[in-house]
């Protein structure tokens, strides 16, 4: 039965690696809707995999390893990809010159992955920016961006472009302590820069303009410094 109840975890990770390819697949035949819908699956499954795995008491080495790999697909090529694409939106020839910083985002997320299993101190905070979170970044992005998605077509500032790429490469390996959105206390000391974080990219959002979009990195680092040092002075 154990046996049973270890592919149950393994079975939620390997449909996230899974989805996350016909994400890919689905982002080159243009198909907005079904990308988003199998990322949206890919972060619940990555959520639930190792919660389950704790549940039934079967977490395991291959189990990490596997979740690790999942996520290089689903939440490190997805989102390269997608900024890829991004440039490809642009009626500005100069946004091809970025390419090489939107590949950059597979690398550095697989790095930042391999760090994440070999750091014990990350389970209720993060060392750098989280994969789902930086793919989520991108996911908007596209989104605002895409042709078929019913926004008002704009584009996006080489200027911006370049921070975002820039900030996305770096934040994911960045020696820097991250609050994480799901394992918080509900106490106001413990959600006031969370829901300050959560304020200004709703902000962004409701701005209009695609090009204040690259403040949403900043924003999360700022934030989150700000809630790591008052944890420091309590």
């Amino acid at each position: 039965m154990k046996k049973v109840f270890n592919w149950i975890p393994n079975t939620l990770t390997l449909a996230n690696v899974s989805l996350g390819a016909l994400a890919v697949s689905n982002l080159k035949n243009w198909q907005p809707e079904w990308v988003l819908l199998a990322l949206g699956c890919c972060l619940i499954f990555d959520v639930f995999d190792g919660a389950l795995a704790r549940l039934l008491k079967v977490s395991g080495p291959l189990g990490k390893q596997l979740d690790s790999l999942a996520d290089v697909v689903s939440f490190g090529f997805l989102p390269a990809a997608m900024a890829v694409q991004i440039l490809e939106f642009s009626p500005n020839p100069s946004m091809q010159n970025l390419s090489f910083l939107a590949w950059l985002i597979l690398p550095a997320s697989a790095l930042r992955l391999g760090r994440f299993n070999l750091d014990a101190e990350q389970s209720t905070h993060f060392k750098g920016l989280p994969t789902p979170a930086n793919a989520l970044f991108w996911a908007g992005i596209w989104w605002y961006l895409h042709p078929e998605s019913g926004f008002e077509h704009q584009d996006f500032p080489l200027w911006a472009m370049g921070i975002s790429l820039s900030l996305s490469v770096y934040l994911l390996n960045a020696p820097l302590w991250l609050f994480s959105l799901k394992s918080m206390r509900f106490t106001f000391f413990e959600l006031r820069y969370r829901i300050l974080f959560i304020s200004l990219v709703l902000l962004v959002f409701l701005w209009g303009s695609v090009a204040w979009f690259w403040l949403i990195l900043p924003a999360y680092a700022a934030c989150s410094y700000l809630h790591f040092q008052s944890k420091k002075g309590a």
